[in-house]
């Protein structure tokens, strides 16, 4: 009776890493699939249920400090674009700093910035901001 629960055994475990032995190769071989599987993975772990020192808990932390770092930097970005593109006197920038204007306000940076774009556009050309309202950018 024990060696035949024995050979049982052997049998399952036999077939438990073939399957393994499957799926491990089928990752190696494939890059897209292990992808697939990393982001289903990712995917179902609930951040919250997890431990506060757990790894993914941390990265999900880190990623929301890059993005939002990411998101600083763009704004910082389109208004040194804007001041340059005001203190420029070689020619008129006005359509340049209306498009730059359109979209520091879809990045939502509303500031001393905008206040002198919409002065040097009343100064050039006479209306503050040509109807470009915030997410509507020119193509």
């Amino acid at each position: 009776m024990l060696l035949h629960d024995i050979d049982d055994i052997a049998r399952t475990l036999s077939v438990l890493g073939g399957i393994l032995s499957i799926i491990v190769a089928s990752l190696t071989i494939s890059p897209t699939l292990r992808g697939r599987l990393a982001r289903w993975l990712l995917q179902s772990a609930d951040p919250q249920d997890l431990p506060h020192d757990a790894p993914l808990r941390r990265l999900g932390d880190r990623i929301d400090t890059i993005q939002d770092s990411l998101d600083e930097l763009q704004r910082d970005t389109v208004k040194n674009t804007i001041l340059h593109l005001m203190r420029d006197d070689g020619e008129d920038h006005s359509q340049e700093i209306v498009y730059e204007l359109a979209k520091l306000r879809k990045l939502g940076g509303d500031c001393w910035v905008v206040d002198a774009a919409e002065s040097y556009l009343l100064a050039h050309m006479g209306v503050k901001d040509m109807g470009v309202k915030p997410g509507k950018e020119r193509q």
